[in-house]
Parts: structure tokens; sequence; C-alpha cells
């Protein structure tokens, strides 16, 4: 059956700053009385979807250590592409209230006092891999542009040269957009820019000996500090890096083969094609 023409709200009411097509929650309900299956559209859940991490801004600190740009390829493989999971992300509303009693028999009358926003507290998991690079990577970010644990002074200060003339927090913070896209994915649902973001930890760094357990895989989980803003400017921030993704052709199943091209060592040695291959110039003309 075909949806009922006013089963999406448009720019009006609270759709005036979506940018998602938003249903009419005027016309859908199927919790009363009875069903009404006319206007089920209007009754389809949301469903959360993953958010995508954008960094948007690298600590300047990284552009004064050697290697520089490995330091910066490195973080933004990590947040971006081997992060297993992002948490913490937060913009609940509270309403505080006070009360007074109403007569005696027990009512309480209620006015608001406060209106608050729950902060954000993002947090990562990410399976270290080979060579501890992502702890070693964290490691340095912290010793080298926070805070030395044995000195109290940052190791990018105490290297010559050309060090940072203050230590302000674009020094050792980095930025982050975190966005949510629409199923369409094309649309942004909701998103975080998140500035003044370090890392509180490197994650656990521990060892043991036990030779009758098996070797363990170790996931690191790093809460960072942040400053996050929301809103519509922010949306459309989001916004805009979602549309400059050229999406076209990204289809998985229209990828290309990770390998297309038989090794030559394996094409070197007798197997089904060569066998074939073989027959072909060895079979009895008639």
């Amino acid at each position: 059956m075909s949806r009922h023409k006013d089963t999406l709200l448009g720019k009006v009411g609270p759709g005036e700053e979506s940018l998602v097509p938003m249903v009419n929650l005027g016309l859908g309900g199927q919790n009363a009385f009875r069903s009404d299956l006319r206007y089920f559209h209007a009754n389809t859940d949301y469903v959360r979807r993953n958010v995508i991490a954008k960094i948007i801004e690298f600590p300047t600190g990284f552009a004064l250590l050697p290697g520089a740009k490995y330091y910066q390829n490195a973080l933004k493989g990590i947040v971006e592409m081997y992060a297993q999971s992002w948490t913490g992300l937060n913009k609940t509303l509270t309403v505080n209230s006070g009360e007074t009693a109403v007569s005696g028999a027990g009512e309480m009358q209620q006015t608001p006092t406060k209106v608050t926003r729950a902060r954000s507290t993002p947090t990562m998991e990410i399976p270290e891999k080979y060579g501890l690079g992502v702890q070693t990577t964290f490691t340095k970010w912290i010793t080298e542009l926070i805070m030395d644990p044995d000195s109290q002074v940052p190791g990018i200060s105490l290297r010559g040269g050309q060090g940072p003339t203050d230590l302000l927090p674009d020094v050792y913070s980095m930025t982050v957009l975190f966005f949510e896209p629409d199923p369409t994915f094309t649309k942004v649902q909701r998103a975080w820019l998140i500035g003044n973001m370090y890392p509180m930890s490197a994650g656990e760094d521990t060892g043991r000996r036990d030779k009758t357990q098996d070797g363990e895989t170790v996931t690191l989980s790093i809460e960072f500090t942040g400053l996050q803003q929301v809103g519509l400017g922010v949306n459309q921030f989001a916004q805009k890096i979602l549309d400059s993704m050229n999406k076209t052709g990204t289809n998985p199943n229209l990828a290309p083969a990770f390998v297309n091209t038989v090794d030559p060592t394996v094409a070197a040695a007798m197997g089904y094609t060569e066998q074939v291959n073989k027959a072909a110039t060895e079979y009895v003309r008639p």
C-alpha cells in the first residue's frame, strides 16, 4: 500500500532543524484503542547506527617531532579505521527542579531550576597490533607533548632545536567530529564536535607469565578529555563532510579482488591449471 501523504513531517515543528526526514508523530501511533495500519509507515522505529569519527585537527606538537607525518598518519588511522568502538558520546538534557509542598496531603509542586547537558567522555576500544604500535603512539603523545612522568616536563621541550613556544591545548590535543548517518548514508542524524581531546592514558601496560595458558590478544581502552559542541551548526558541518565523500561505486560487491595475479612460485609448481595445460599438449590425435 502507498504511504499517507503526510507521513513525513517536513521542515515544520520538530522537523524545523532536522537534516533527515522525520515521521509525523501526529499520524501513525499504533498503541491507542486499536491499530490503524493505514498509517503504519509513520510508526517506523529509529535504529541507532554506528557513528563515523573524523579527525579535524591534529595536535600541532606532532609537527615538531621527527617523523611527524608518521605520527599524524598513525593517529588518523587509529581514530578513524582501527578503533573497534567509540563510546561516551553524550548530549542528554536534564531538567533540575525545586519543589514545594502543596497543602497538607503530600503533593509537591515542582518548578524548573536549571537545565544541564551531559558531558561527553569519548572512550576508544582498540585491539593492539603487532609491534605495539598503538600504545607506542599514545605513549609518545603523552610523554613528548604533555608530560614525562620522571621530569614532569614534555619531552619535546628537551630535544633542542625547534621546540614549542608555549603549551596551549592545540599543541597536545586534537579535534574530532563524530556523526551518525541516517540509514540511506546521505543525511546526518546527529553529531558531536569535540576539541581539547587528549588521552588520559596510553592504555593498560602490563605483562604476565603463565606457561599453562594460551597467549592473549590485548584490547586497549583509552578515555579522552573533551570540550564538545552540538547543535545545528555542527550537524551542518558534519553534513558537509558526509557530502564530500564520493560514494559512487563503493558497493563492496564491486571491489576488485585483493589479489589478481598468481604468484610466480605458485605458477611454477604443478597444480590444477598446469595439469590441464600439460594434458592439452599430450593428448592422442585421432
